[in-house]
C-alpha cells in the first residue's frame, strides 16, 4: 500500500496508481447533503473501484458492514479518471483545515488535471428556472457551451468546500465547485441529480440518476437515518451498544 501521512492524517492507497490527469471530485453534508449524495451515487452506479482510505486523529468511530467489506468513515475511489473522496460522515470543524489542505496537496503534488466540488445553495435564493450556480479558481477553464452561471459576490461559500476552494486557488490550480440549489434541512437527491447532469455534460459521460430521482424518499430515509447515529455518538461516545 501506499501511504501519504501528515499531522495524524494518512492517505493510504490499496496499490500504486498513476494519478497524472486524473479528476478529482468530493462532496460533503451540507445543504441538501447534495454533495454527498452525488458522490455516494456515483460510485455506486459505476460500480467504481475502492482504491484507499483517509484516516485522521478526531477518525469518526463509526462503520457499517456491506456485502463484502467494512464501509469505513472516509474512502478514495477510482471511475475512469476520476477519484472520488467519500466522507461517509462530515469532518469535525476541528479538523476540517487539515484534511482539506492535505488533500488539497496530495492532488496538486500529484498532478491531478483539476478538481470538481460539489455542494448545495439554499433555493430560496433561486431566481427563476436555473438550476445552480458555480464558484470556480482562477485557473478553472470554463466551459462557455454549458453557460453556467457564478455565484453572486453577496453570497458565500462556507465549510469544507471553502477552504478546498481557497487552497485550491492559492496553489493555482484548476478547481470548480457546482452548487444546485437545494432544499436545507433534508437530504435533497434532485439537487444531487442536477450536479451529476452537469458533470456528464462537462466530461461526455453517461452516468444515469434516473434511479437516484426513483429513489429519493429512500436516500431521504436512510440519510436520516445515518445522521442520528453520527449525532448520537458524538452526545454519548460512551455508549455504543447499538451498533454491536
Amino acid at each position: 500500500m501506499n501511504e501519504v501521512k501528515k499531522l495524524n492524517i494518512e492517505i493510504i492507497l490499496k496499490r500504486k496508481v498513476d494519478l497524472e490527469g486524473k479528476i478529482f471530485i468530493t462532496g460533503f453534508h451540507g445543504i441538501g447533503y447534495a454533495g454527498y449524495i452525488a458522490v455516494n451515487h456515483i460510485i455506486e452506479s459505476t460500480n467504481a473501484e475502492l482504491l484507499g482510505y483517509v484516516t485522521t486523529e478526531q477518525y469518526p468511530p463509526i462503520v457499517s458492514l456491506d456485502e463484502n467489506r467494512v464501509l469505513t468513515p472516509y474512502e478514495l475511489f477510482m471511475y475512469k479518471d476520476f477519484i472520488l473522496f467519500l466522507p461517509r460522515f462530515q469532518p469535525p470543524p476541528s479538523e476540517q483545515n487539515d484534511l482539506m489542505r492535505i488533500l488539497t496537496e496530495w492532488t496538486v503534488k500529484n498532478r491531478f488535471k483539476e478538481a470538481i466540488l460539489i455542494g448545495g445553495l439554499d433555493s430560496k435564493l433561486k431566481a427563476g428556472e436555473e438550476k445552480l450556480r458555480v464558484v470556480p479558481t482562477s485557473r478553472f477553464k470554463m466551459n462557455n457551451k454549458l453557460e453556467l452561471k457564478k455565484l453572486d459576490r453577496n453570497l458565500y461559500v462556507v465549510g469544507p468546500l471553502a477552504i478546498l476552494l481557497a487552497y485550491y486557488e492559492i496553489k493555482d490550480f484548476p478547481a470548480i465547485a457546482l452548487l444546485p440549489y437545494a432544499q436545507r434541512g433534508r437530504p435533497d437527491p434532485l439537487a444531487a441529480a442536477t450536479a451529476i447532469q452537469v458533470i456528464n455534460q462537462l466530461y461526455d459521460l453517461d452516468i444515469s440518476t434516473e434511479q437516484l430521482i426513483k429513489d429519493a424518499k429512500q436516500i431521504e430515509q436512510e440519510i436520516a437515518q445515518l445522521k442520528e447515529q453520527e449525532e448520537k455518538v458524538q452526545r454519548e461516545p460512551g455508549s455504543l451498544a447499538m451498533y454491536v
